[in-house]
């Protein structure tokens, strides 16, 4: 389960070599518990665009679409997470919730 925490988003807005970028960060922790129940807890970030924020409190999900199949360097298929991460409300299968 993805938990965010952060109860306003951290607005990031600049110019780069590319153009213009302007986005929100907010802190998120990931719980997760394996076949044995022991948990893992992680805290990372998710980057969302104007708009596109999450609410904290909330529970979520990682989207299927930031999920692909790979294979490692055995040649065993892995499950890897892009790095535009997307969450899904759980439950509601609703996108992220605008601000």
């Amino acid at each position: 389960m993805i938990e965010i925490v952060d109860t306003k988003p951290e607005e990031i807005k600049g110019t780069n070599a590319r153009g213009n970028y302007h986005f929100f960060k907010q802190k998120a922790i990931l719980r997760a518990v394996d076949r044995d129940g022991i948990e893992e807890v992680r805290t990372f970030a998710v980057v969302s665009n104007p708009g596109e924020t999450y609410e904290p409190g909330d529970d979520y999900a990682l989207s299927p679409d930031c999920l692909y199949l790979a294979r490692d360097d055995r040649g065993n298929d892995v499950l890897r997470v892009r790095r535009g991460v997307k969450l899904v409300r759980v439950g509601s299968g609703a996108r992220a919730k605008a601000a």
